[in-house]
Formats: structure tokens, C-alpha cells, sequence
């Protein structure tokens, strides 16, 4: 939408209606923060047929996407919020991180990946690293209200060439959309994936890291649509860190590998 003037131009889709040929300029950075919680909390996040895979863990990811072909050449900032699950359909089991909640300071981006995707995608203001005496400072904010904060420092460069595969078959989402007039039914629901794709990425360079990252309780003045959001994150308990790192990468993909999981 709005449909009265043709398919909107997006990630998948150029102006002259083509995929982009060329995804290999684009740069990515993630920093990323791993900690354990509480199994009972993280299963209240889980949708219907999700359960969790091993550890209860959560991942915190701050992401920097610049020189995206679908944007000429723009960027924007990502924040997610990521918990490993299995997932079983009527045919299929997979399993991969469930992505429960993810920010990005870019309306077009939210625009196209709730609707064609399924990703649980909301606004938020992330504005660039602040970088003082050998830590890195990220924050996430609603109209100025600070939320989220992360802080890491890289210790020690890892060799990218030991790096091994993702055992994951994809990262999952839960694909919700409610039918107009009748509030509180489903229009759409259910699981997709997107599914693991290396060839399309290279990893430049890795760090090993020192890391700590929170949520902050807020009142429903503060953020009025996002507090229950980042209270019930808030309220997560947090047995300590078990990985932080960052990684530089070049290459994406326009996700258009996308798929119900069955």
C-alpha cells in the first residue's frame, strides 16, 4: 500500500521493477551481547508452536547497515532482540534464533519488512556509536527518552578464517496481522524464516569482546507504545554474560529467500 500507485520500490524491488544485481557493497556491523536468563520469561515471549533450544539465552544485537543498493547508497541502525528456539509446523521442524522484537531508526525498512516478511519490526531513534577511552556506547530512545543502553570494548581480534557455520537453519519470526473490523481475530498468523545464506555474506573482521547491555523500565507517558515492550525486556533476568563480540561484514541479501515454515 497504497496500491493507486503501482508496487512501492523496497529491498526486493528497484525503480524499474528488477531486483538490484549488485548486494556486494553494502557493509554491515553487529555488536553483539549474550546473556543467560530465566526460562519461564523467555518462554512467555515464545509464540504458539516455539519452545526454547537449550540455554536460556538472550542476544542483544546493535546493528549499522550502510551503502544499501535499495537506498542508494543510504543507510540505518537496527536494535534486536533474539532467543534460540524450535519451531515445529504441521510438516516441518527448524530451528534458529526467534527474533521477538526488532528496532530500526527507518520507516521505509519497518515499512517493507512487516508487511512483505513478517519481522517484528518497530521505530526507535539509534543514533551513531559513542566511541571514549577504548569502550563503545549505544543506546536506543523514543522522542529523546532513553530506553536501551550497551556498552562494549573489544579485547582481542579473532582469525575469521576458524569461524564455523552457523548451526541454525534460519532466524525465526511469527508473521501476525489482524483483520480489520473484527479486533482481536487474526488475519494472518504464522511462523516464517529466514533462512541461513553465507555465500551472500563475507565476514571482514571479528573482536572478541567485554560487553553489558540493558533495557530501562519505562512509564507509559515516557513511551506510550513501546513501554510494554521494553518493561517486560526490562524484567528479564540476567545470570551473566556468556558472549560479546563484534563483527564487520560485507555483502547481504535482499531477503527475498523468505519463506513460510510449514
Amino acid at each position: 500500500m497504497p496500491v493507486s500507485f503501482g508496487p512501492t520500490p523496497g529491498p526486493r524491488q528497484g525503480p524499474d521493477g528488477k531486483p538490484f544485481a549488485n548486494l556486494s557493497e553494502s557493509r554491515r556491523r553487529t555488536i553483539e551481547v549474550t546473556f543467560r536468563s530465566d526460562a519461564k520469561q523467555l518462554e512467555s515471549l515464545l509464540p504458539p508452536g516455539f519452545v526454547l533450544d537449550g540455554e536460556s539465552l538472550v542476544t542483544l544485537e546493535y546493528q549499522y547497515l550502510t551503502n544499501l543498493a535499495w537506498l542508494a547508497g543510504r543507510g540505518y541502525n537496527i536494535l534486536s532482540v533474539k532467543i534460540p528456539t524450535v519451531f515445529q509446523g504441521k510438516t516441518k521442524k527448524v530451528r534458529g534464533p526467534f527474533l521477538a522484537v526488532l528496532w530500526e531508526n527507518s520507516p521505509d525498512a519497518i515499512l517493507s519488512g512487516r508487511e512483505e516478511l513478517g519481522f517484528s519490526k518497530l521505530y526507535c531513534e539509534l543514533p551513531p556509536v559513542r566511541r571514549f577511552e577504548g569502550q563503545e556506547h549505544y543506546v536506543a530512545s523514543w522522542e529523546g527518552h532513553e530506553f536501551f543502553h550497551m556498552n562494549v570494548k573489544p579485547i582481542e581480534e579473532m582469525d575469521t578464517s576458524t569461524l564455523s557455520a552457523p548451526k541454525a537453519d534460519g532466524v525465526l519470526h511469527y508473521k501476525y496481522m489482524p483483520r480489520t473490523g473484527e479486533w482481536g481475530t487474526e488475519e494472518i498468523a504464522y511462523a516464517a524464516i529466514t533462512p541461513v545464506t553465507t555465500g551472500h555474506v563475507q565476514v571482514k573482521k571479528k573482536w572478541r569482546c567485554d560487553g553489558a547491555a540493558s533495557f530501562s523500565k519505562a512509564s507509559w507517558e515516557q513511551l506510550p507504545t513501546l513501554h510494554h515492550i521494553v518493561n517486560k525486556l526490562a524484567d528479564l533476568k540476567n545470570f551473566g554474560v556468556v558472549s560479546s563480540t563484534i563483527t564487520e561484514t560485507a555483502g547481504t541479501t535482499d531477503l527475498s529467500e523468505q519463506k513460510i515454515v510449514d
